[in-house]
């Protein structure tokens, strides 16, 4: 709960760090309790011991006995490859979370990718062990809440690769196996009708939603990007991409979602003017990625 209430607050500075440390704490809690739990709570299952002698190993300050690492309690347990290569990103991004202050867009997106995906993951998994639902809500994305003009520093080189390491960590268990878990998850908001009357936000064509109004320049926050920005884009994510059938076929059915693809007239008094189309980045990703296969040394989230 706090490291998801942290992330969603609307101004809180170093927020998805911050969410990256509690929420890797919360793992290796929840993996140390399955240990626990299968063990008739011997804490001996969590403890560390040494290879050669089989003593307990303590702390050399304190004298307390030293507990596993969240990696090894994941080596003790049988999981889902999925859950497994989500908790080894979190820690690979608190990692470095911890060390060199990660920050950057980039890699600001695959927090909320990955950590939406943490959050669903735990909360199915602490269902099946211990049959209680905790009741967590999900990661809000930062456009749902506003936007803030950032100027974005250059990535490093070790960003690069840590962001080409993450994506090579998603690539090798993508494949869908039906068990409700996943790796990364893109997210899209809509109010418990218990609440809400059944009213949805977001971009939409659900004709029992509530009407707002938005300027051009709310809009263009939302669908910052032209046809040309998409092909460089697509151009820079692609091993495989050509503008050709393919790409012609996705792009149409790109047009027919109001949450992908905002229809901008020239001259918005006439019906018959022409029409400029913007799109949502990350919508209009999540279309190409099921078509075009994704460069390895890509680090776009």
């Amino acid at each position: 709960m706090a490291a998801v209430e942290t992330y969603n607050k609307v101004s809180f500075p170093y927020k998805e760090q911050t969410f990256v440390l509690l929420m890797a704490n919360a793992w290796e809690l929840l993996l140390k309790a399955r240990l626990l739990q299968q063990n008739d709570d011997n804490e001996e299952a969590i403890f560390r011991q040494d290879k050669r002698t089989g003593e307990f190993e303590v702390h050399r300050e304190t004298g307390d006995k030293m507990t596993i690492s969240v990696r090894e309690a994941l080596n003790k347990l049988q999981l889902n490859t999925k859950v497994v290569a989500n908790v080894e990103i979190l820690l690979h991004l608190r990692n470095n979370v911890i060390h060199i202050a990660t920050e950057g867009s980039e890699l600001n997106r695959g927090i909320l990718a990955y950590g939406s995906a943490s959050v669903q993951n735990f909360v199915r998994q602490s269902t099946e062990w211990f049959a209680m639902t905790p009741r967590i809500p999900y990661l809000l994305p930062m456009g749902f809440l506003g936007t803030v003009d950032i100027v974005a520093a250059p990535m490093t080189a070790s960003q690069k690769q840590l962001l080409i390491a993450l994506n090579r960590l998603a690539k090798e268990h993508s494949t869908p196996d039906g068990s409700g878990y996943e790796i990364s998850l893109n997210m899209g908001i809509k109010l418990n009708p218990d609440l809400s009357g059944g009213s949805t936000i977001g971009v939409t064509n659900d004709p029992s939603a509530t009407e707002v109004q938005l300027n051009d320049h709310q809009l263009f926050q939302l669908f910052p990007m032209t046809h040309a920005g998409l092909i460089v884009e697509a151009k820079k994510r692609y091993k495989n991409f050509k503008q050709d059938q393919r790409f012609n076929a996705v792009k149409d059915r790109m047009h027919q979602d109001p949450a992908c693809t905002y229809h901008r007239r020239l001259n918005p008094s006439k019906p018959t003017s022409g029409t400029q189309r913007y799109y949502n980045r990350e919508v209009a990703l999540s279309y190409l990625d099921k078509v075009f296969e994704i460069a390895d040394d890509d680090t776009t989230l």
